[in-house]
Formats: structure tokens, sequence, C-alpha cells
């Protein structure tokens, strides 16, 4: 497996109120808050979101991005993005729902 410099992807773990095996502990009011929330993440980083069957945020092009209660991982091109910018576009969001518990840097291929 060969490392391409001009990719990256980075994770955000999140602290949230879903539970593996229990799913969303809130009310489906506060999940749908929660997914505005990541939606507009993608937003600020100028990117049109879609949602898939199981409701989890992708998005393709310049900026590959997995959404899920428990994470945030984004695949981009140093060129188009930079992991700050990425970073700042969460906290800007201020979720009431999902906080930043650790950032893991992977190889993307």
């Amino acid at each position: 497996m060969q490392y391409r410099d001009d990719r990256r992807k980075i994770k955000f773990l999140l602290d949230s109120p879903y539970k593996w095996g229990e799913g969303w502990t809130k009310s489906m009011q506060e999940l749908e808050i929660f997914n505005l929330e990541l939606r507009l993440i993608l937003h600020r980083l100028g990117v049109v979101p879609e949602l898939s069957e199981y409701g989890v945020v992708i998005s393709e092009g310049k900026l590959k991005a997995y959404m899920h209660p428990q994470e945030l991982s984004f695949e981009f091109s140093i060129a188009d993005y930079e992991i700050e910018q990425i970073q700042d576009a969460i906290l800007s969001v201020n979720s009431r729902y999902g906080t930043i518990t650790k950032v893991v840097e992977q190889d993307p291929y």
C-alpha cells in the first residue's frame, strides 16, 4: 500500500447520547437536531451533504465524510482542506449532543 502525500484522513471520536446496542438514547427531536448539526458542518466546509438510507451523512468529491453520532471521519486533499479547517467547522457548530473526545489522523490508503 502506497501512501499518497496529497490525501489525508482524520477521525473525530464523539461523546454523544448514542450507545452501541441501544442506538440514540435521547428523543427523536434531539436526534434530528444532531443530524442538522452534522449537515451544518459540511455546509461550512462548502459541501452539500447527502443522507443515506441509514441516516449517515455522506459526501463525495473533494471531501468524503462519514458522519455518525459516535464519530466523524473525513478524507480530503490537502490542496483543498486543512485539518484545522475541518476541526474549526466542527467546533463552530457547538453541538449540544456530540463533543469531540479524541482526534485520530490516519493513513487514507
